[in-house]
């Protein structure tokens, strides 16, 4: 299954390093923060969790062009950015695949919906949380 991750925040990292180390998944994130990208590419996921350390390699991108297509899109961006990642979810998508919110605030699956249509997109809530503690790593 191949999975991208619009978001390469604490969730966004947290969701796709866990995810990632499933073993039965490809997981490729995406984010606007060249740095954070690179970072990821070269230097792989840290993930801190109590108190040991673990690196995981994952694969990010700047834009979903050179992605593989994805089965489902997670979507963990900042609400002011939901329009964007909706039409960054509509290049990434295989055509038989579904988006998957998992944001805080109201209105992100309606945006999405509106973008995808409401038969694509799954809302979801998680009690997870993370932290970025720099760049790849939370």
């Amino acid at each position: 299954m191949n999975i991208t991750i619009i978001g390469a925040g604490a969730m966004g990292c947290l969701f796709g390093g866990l995810l990632q180390e499933q073993g039965e998944v490809a997981v490729q994130l995406v984010d606007v923060r060249a740095e954070q990208v690179e970072h990821l590419n070269t230097q792989g996921l840290v993930l801190v969790r109590e108190g040991k350390e673990r690196r995981i390699r994952l694969r990010a991108s700047l834009g979903v062009k050179d992605l593989e297509p994805a089965d489902l899109v997670l979507i963990f961006v900042k609400h002011r950015h939901t329009q964007a990642a909706a039409q960054c979810a509509v290049q990434a998508l295989h055509r038989d695949g579904l988006v998957l919110t998992l944001q805080n605030g109201l209105g992100n699956a309606e945006i999405l919906a509106e973008v995808l249509g409401a038969e694509r997109v799954l809302c979801g809530t998680t009690a997870q949380g993370a932290m970025q503690l720099g760049l790849g790593r939370i």
